[in-house]
């Protein structure tokens, strides 16, 4: 239950983020809206996860927590399920869905949030896209 908290958290640390750093109307500043998150972001851990944000084919923003531990293949499945739920919650879902909004409404097109969970090792534990709200 604490990681779960955590990660919603998480999710709305970071989809706050997004919702304030966002300003220009141009495809073209994704990259420069990646430039003012991490700015307002740096140095940003969350109990035991790096945090990485990024653009990605000039339309995705795209958040990558890495946790900073080692985990077993239980403890992964385990993981992936935790993670799944809290962003299938609907505070998490709605708060990535308004960022891919706002990424639209400012002339992104096709645009689409990504979130991915990484292990130390920098497998891949779970990634979802978000794509603006109805």
């Amino acid at each position: 239950m604490k990681k779960s908290l955590l990660l919603i958290f998480a999710v709305l640390l970071m989809g706050s983020l997004v919702l304030t750093g966002c300003g220009s109307a141009s495809k073209d500043k994704l990259n420069k809206l990646v430039d003012e998150i991490n700015a307002q972001s740096s140095g940003t851990k969350i109990s035991g996860m790096g945090v990485k944000i990024s653009a990605k084919d000039d339309n995705k923003l795209v958040y990558t927590y890495t946790y900073e531990q080692d985990f077993d293949a239980d403890q992964i499945s385990l993981l992936k399920t935790q993670i799944e739920t809290s962003l299938k919650d609907d505070q998490a879902k709605a708060t990535f869905e308004s960022a891919a909004t706002k990424l639209k409404d400012e002339g992104i097109k096709d645009a689409k949030v990504v979130v991915e969970y990484m292990a130390k090792d920098g497998k891949e534990i779970y990634s979802t896209e978000f794509e603006p709200g109805k």
